[in-house]
């Protein structure tokens, strides 16, 4: 059971891992790691059978939790323990807009973590004639995915950011009128499709993920990315100053020249436009994205005039 329940464990951890990581090295050094720790348990409970480490049965039939118990079950845990701690540093700068944009998560897990605690160190103090652990955590699983699953309608399928489900449910959440400047900006790729027509639509999607990941880097999820359309990106940020955004844009110009110097086939370009609200001013969400749009289309037409 123990060794079934770390395997459990090692494939949730695996799970969060690639969600947060998009299967990196990092993801293959987990997974083997994670094995190991599954023979480990499988190792140690063969060696509990003659020497009673971490629970021992009677020729009665008795079962008896012994000192080392808790041992087992931190190894049972740990694959989960250490890719929570990955998250909380992954994450611990942004933590505030974390906790306002996934509060029913956090609590779930906030929750779980608490009572699961409590009844690994009541079952190891007390003699519990039934475990309440794995029913428990089988049920915090199933509602686990159900909370995934309803978070990924938000998500777009390619590039893992918002999708326009998920940037309406954010401006919903938004107040009518904030202290800070609110400026979107809209991106949309250039060549797309020749993009597509030369090398093939693989490609083409390696071109919108690559540039997801771009807008992703400069925002350090501070701000909200999302994929609107098939070749278009927005980019909310809530700034004290307009100089931030006029630094955000150089920087996504930067790093895409740097990708395109460093890239043999996809060439990464763009245009974009912006719109911009005042502090402490009522703003329509849908015009400001009219007015970002228009003004990318409007860069658009000046460097295709440009090429006649």
């Amino acid at each position: 059971m123990f060794a079934s329940a770390t395997l459990l464990a090692a494939k949730l951890a695996l799970f969060f891992e690639s969600v947060i990581s998009y299967r990196t090295k990092r993801y293959k050094s987990y997974k083997s790691f994670f094995n190991y720790l599954v023979l480990l348990n499988f190792v140690l409970l063969c060696l509990n059978i003659p020497f009673g480490f971490f629970f021992s049965i009677d020729v009665n039939n008795v079962y008896t939790r012994e000192s080392l118990y808790h041992i087992m079950t931190i190894l049972m845990l740990l694959p989960l323990i250490i890719i929570s701690i990955k998250i909380i540093f992954k994450y611990f700068k942004n933590f505030n807009q974390i906790l306002k944009d996934n509060k029913t998560l956090i609590i779930f897990i906030t929750i779980n973590l608490v009572v699961i605690g409590a009844l690994i160190f009541i079952q190891g103090n007390q003699d519990v004639k039934v475990t309440a652990i794995y029913p428990f955590i089988t049920i915090s699983i199933i509602f686990l995915h159900l909370l995934l699953t309803s978070k990924a309608m938000n998500t777009d399928y390619l590039t893992l950011i918002q999708n326009r489900m998920g940037l309406n449910s954010y401006f919903s959440q938004l107040p009518k009128t904030l202290n800070h400047y609110l400026a979107i900006l809209f991106f949309d790729l250039d060549k797309l499709k020749t993009i597509n027509d030369a090398y093939g639509d693989k490609e083409g999607d390696i071109a919108l993920k690559e540039f997801a990941k771009i807008l992703i880097n400069e925002t350090k999820n501070k701000d909200v990315v999302a994929r609107v359309g098939g070749d278009e990106f927005i980019i909310v940020l809530i700034v004290n100053n307009l100089e931030e955004i006029d630094i955000m844009i150089k920087s996504i110009i930067k790093e895409a020249n740097d990708y395109n110097s460093k890239s043999q086939k996809i060439k990464i370009e763009f245009s974009y436009g912006t719109s911009i609200s005042e502090p402490n001013t009522p703003f329509n969400i849908d015009e400001l994205i009219e007015i970002a749009d228009k003004r990318m289309y409007e860069q658009k037409q000046t460097k295709n005039n440009a090429k006649v």
